[in-house]
C-alpha cells in the first residue's frame, strides 16, 4: 500500500497487529464498488521478523452474522439502577436512636436504606410484565449529615422564613390599623404612618437576622421535642422539584436510572392536607434527574411500599381507578391504589405487594417509549448466580423498626391483646418505654425476615419456618441425635426441647416446618 493508507493500532490478547483501511486507490475504490459498501480490511503480523499479511472482507452479511452471533449469546432483561438517599432530618433521627454516636448513625442508616430497597426489591421480584421481571438494582446511597447537604433543607428554611416574615408584616399592619383608627390627629397620623413605616423596615431587617436564627432553633427543637415524628412540612411537589434540581446539580452520585429521597418532612398535598406520604412523576423513568421520587419515612415495611409505590409511577403506572387505569378498583388494594388499607383480609393484604392488571399494561406500554430504554439491558446468557442477599428483616431487627415508626424509646408491644389474632409480621404493635399502652399504623407490617420466634420469620405478612436457620444449625449431640428413624423424628421434633437438641438433624430429616 502506498504512503498515503490510513491505519490505526490495536492491542489485541498481548499481540501486535496492524488493521489498514485502504481508502485512497482507486483499486479500492473500484472494490469497494463491487461489494457495495462492504469493508476491505488488511491485517498484518510481524513474527519472528518475518511479515503476514491477509485480506479481510467484511459484507453487509458478515457484520449481520456477527451481530446474530453475539446476540445468540445474550439475554435481555428488565432491570433498574436506584440510587436512595437520605435526608438531613432522617440522619438526624438516627443519631437520635445511636445516642449521638455520628459514625454508628451513618452506618445503622446505610444498614436501614439497604433494608428498603431490599423490600421494594422483593415486592417488584413478585410482579411479572408480559412474564419478565424488573429486577431492581441497588446502586448505592447518600445521605446528608449537614443541614446544608440536604436536597429540601434549603427550600424549606426560605419557605418557613418567608411564612413567619410574611405573619410578622401582617401583625405590623393589623396594630398599624387598629392604632391610626384611634388617632383623630391627621397631622400626628400621617407622622405615624411615616414612623412606622420606617420602623417596618428596620423590624423586617432586624427580624430577617433573627428568623434564619430561629428556623435553626426551631429545627432543634422539634427534633429534641417530637422525635422522629413529622413535624416539619413541605408542599410534595415543591419536594420532588428541588430533589430533581439537586439531583442534576450533584457531582460524583453513584451511576443510576431512578433516585428515591428518604425524608422525615411531613408532604402536604396542594390541599393542603398531610395525607401525602410520596410524591412522583409519571412516566418519567430513566430521565436525568426526573427519574426520581420522594418518600416519608413513615417505617420500615410501609416505608418500602410507598417507594415501591413512586417507582411504579415513575416506570408509568396511575392510580388504580384513575384514567387509563379506570378499569381497576382501587379498594382491591393492590399496589399502586390511592391509598393503602390496613383491613385485617388476608388477599387485601397480599394484593398490596402486587399491581392490579391496569397498572401492569401502562407500565409495559411505557417501557416500549425510546426514553424508557435504559431499564432494557443485555446480559451474558447463563451470568446468572444466585442471590445471596439477606432479606431486610435479618439486618433491622423488630425493635429498630418500633424505633423507626414512633421514636428512639419505642419498642415491640408485649401485650398479646393488641394483636387481635394477627401476628407481628402482617401489624407491628410497639410501647413507648415500660408503657402498658402500645400503638401502631393503618398499615405497619415487618420487614421479611424479621425474626417472629423460635427458627421463625416474617414472609409476606406470615410467621412461617426460617429454613434457613434451621441448616446453619448444629446438633448438641450428633450421635444420640443420627440414632432416630424419619417417622420418628417426624413426631420427635414437634417438641421445642428436642429441636433444640437435634435442630440439624430436625431440618434434615424430620421436616418439621
Amino acid at each position: 500500500m502506498g504512503q498515503d493508507d490510513r491505519s490505526s493500532h490495536v492491542s489485541l490478547g498481548g499481540h501486535n497487529a496492524d488493521v489498514l483501511f485502504d481508502s485512497s486507490s482507486a483499486e479500492s475504490a473500484r472494490h469497494e464498488k463491487q461489494l457495495s459498501n462492504n469493508i476491505r480490511l488488511v491485517k498484518k503480523r510481524i513474527h519472528d521478523g518475518l511479515k503476514f499479511s491477509r485480506v479481510i472482507h467484511y459484507t453487509n452479511e458478515t457484520i449481520h452474522g456477527m451481530k446474530t452471533n453475539y446476540n445468540s449469546n445474550k439475554t435481555q432483561e428488565l432491570s433498574l439502577d436506584v440510587l436512595v438517599v437520605s435526608d438531613f432530618l432522617t440522619y438526624q433521627a438516627f443519631l437520635e436512636m445511636t445516642n449521638g454516636d455520628s459514625h454508628k448513625a451513618v452506618h445503622d442508616l446505610k444498614v436501614y436504606l439497604q433494608a428498603v430497597f431490599d423490600q421494594v426489591k422483593i415486592i417488584y421480584d413478585g410482579i411479572s410484565f408480559n412474564n419478565e421481571t424488573l429486577h431492581m438494582v441497588f446502586a448505592g446511597t447518600y445521605i446528608s449529615t449537614q443541614e446544608r447537604d440536604c436536597p429540601l433543607w434549603l427550600s424549606w428554611a426560605e419557605d418557613e422564613e418567608e411564612r413567619v416574615l410574611n405573619e410578622e408584616i401582617r401583625r405590623l399592619e393589623e396594630d398599624e390599623s387598629r392604632w391610626n383608627s384611634t388617632v383623630e390627629d391627621e397631622e400626628f397620623m400621617n407622622t405615624t404612618t411615616l414612623d412606622s413605616n420606617s420602623t417596618e423596615q428596620l423590624i423586617s431587617s432586624e427580624r430577617r437576622k433573627k428568623l434564619r436564627k430561629f428556623v435553626d432553633v426551631t429545627l432543634e427543637e422539634m427534633q429534641e421535642n417530637n422525635s422522629t415524628e413529622m413535624a416539619l412540612k413541605m408542599d410534595s411537589k415543591k419536594a420532588v422539584d428541588k430533589f430533581t434540581i439537586w439531583l442534576k446539580e450533584q457531582q460524583g452520585l453513584p451511576r443510576h436510572e431512578h433516585a428515591v429521597l428518604i425524608t422525615k418532612f411531613d408532604l402536604i398535598s396542594i390541599n393542603g392536607n398531610s395525607a401525602t406520604q410520596g410524591m412522583a412523576y409519571v412516566g418519567n423513568i430513566c430521565e436525568n434527574g426526573d427519574s426520581s421520587s420522594v418518600v416519608e419515612d413513615i417505617g420500615a415495611g410501609l416505608t418500602s411500599l410507598i417507594v415501591a409505590h413512586e417507582i411504579g409511577h415513575s416506570l408509568g403506572a396511575l392510580h388504580d381507578g384513575a384514567y387509563e387505569s379506570a378499569d381497576c378498583d382501587s379498594n382491591d388494594n393492590y399496589l399502586m391504589a390511592v391509598a393503602v388499607s390496613g383491613s385485617a383480609d388476608r388477599q387485601s393484604f397480599l394484593n398490596s405487594r402486587k399491581m392490579s392488571n391496569c397498572s401492569i399494561k401502562s407500565i409495559i406500554e411505557n417501557l416500549k417509549e425510546p426514553t424508557a430504554s435504559c431499564v432494557k439491558k443485555w446480559k451474558t446468557k447463563g451470568s446468572n448466580q444466585k442471590d445471596f442477599m439477606k432479606k431486610p428483616g435479618e439486618t433491622v431487627n423488630l425493635a429498630r423498626q418500633c424505633q423507626i415508626a414512633f421514636g428512639p424509646t419505642f419498642k415491640p408491644c408485649l401485650h398479646i391483646g393488641y394483636f387481635h389474632g394477627q401476628s407481628i409480621c402482617e401489624r407491628i404493635w410497639c410501647s413507648d418505654g415500660d408503657s402498658d399502652e402500645c400503638q401502631t399504623l393503618n398499615y405497619f407490617p415487618a420487614f421479611d425476615g424479621t425474626d417472629c420466634g423460635y427458627n421463625m420469620w416474617c414472609i409476606e405478612g406470615l410467621c412461617v419456618q426460617n429454613t434457613k436457620k434451621w441448616m446453619d444449625c448444629k446438633d448438641l449431640n450428633a450421635k444420640t441425635c443420627s440414632r432416630y428413624s424419619s417417622s420418628k423424628l417426624k413426631h420427635y421434633c414437634k417438641s421445642k426441647d428436642f429441636r433444640e437438641i437435634c435442630c440439624r438433624t430436625c431440618a434434615q430429616k424430620g421436616k418439621v416446618y
